[in-house]
């Protein structure tokens, strides 16, 4: 199924900056509408995704990444893991250069494996 949230425009001035848990500071960039595949019940997961997803992103407290309205559709394609040949998350690869859990939870580094880029080249075999 496909997903797609549009977020309430909200532009960031010139000023609004971002500073990342190394120090390193990025201008703040916002986006108006996010997209998504997934694999379930459509119906429950757009029950599932009105209910508990108000807003995305960073600065959720202070008004940043509002959800104005949540579209599930069924699509053909199962673009979850692969789209138009490019990884669409990380997938294990034996010449990876990120090592991370393919698999919740995430950040747990038990179990972590040789992992592709999201938007690397990526072939699956079946």
């Amino acid at each position: 199924m496909s997903i797609e949230i549009i977020l309430s425009r909200q532009f960031a001035s010139a000023q609004e900056l971002f500073r990342s848990p190394e120090g390193e500071i990025f201008p703040l960039v916002l986006t108006a509408k996010m997209a998504a595949w997934a694999l379930g019940d459509r119906k429950r997961v757009e029950q599932i995704l009105r209910k508990h997803v108000r807003a995305l992103g960073k600065k959720r407290a202070y008004g940043r990444g509002r959800v104005n309205s949540i579209n599930v559709e069924w699509c053909e394609d199962d673009h979850s893991l692969v789209r138009d040949s490019l990884a669409m998350r990380w997938l294990p690869d034996a010449e990876g250069l990120r090592s991370v859990r393919p698999r919740p939870p995430y950040w747990n580094i038990v179990g972590a494996v040789p992992c592709c880029e999201i938007g690397d080249g990526a072939l699956l075999l079946a």
